[in-house]
């Protein structure tokens, strides 16, 4: 069907050879399709310039201890 008239369309002919093929297209701007850009990768942060890196880091002690057993050790 033609997108302009909606009247019937029928093949009349068919091009096979590649060289004919690509002169047309390359007349009409669709022989070399261009490819759209990758995506830029970014590297993962560096983690010896991350903020907060003079804080002290927490003990294992910290999180191992038990808060009741602490108390009682303290008085």
């Amino acid at each position: 069907m033609c997108p302009a008239c909606r009247g019937e369309m029928r093949v009349i002919a068919f091009i096979e050879d590649q060289e004919v093929i690509r002169k047309i297209l390359t007349h009409l701007g669709l022989w070399l399709i261009k490819a759209q850009p990758r995506p830029v990768a970014h590297a993962p942060p560096d983690l010896a310039a991350a903020p907060f890196d003079d804080w002290p880091a927490p003990s294992a002690e910290d999180y191992l201890t038990d808060p009741l057993s602490s108390s009682k050790s303290r008085r």
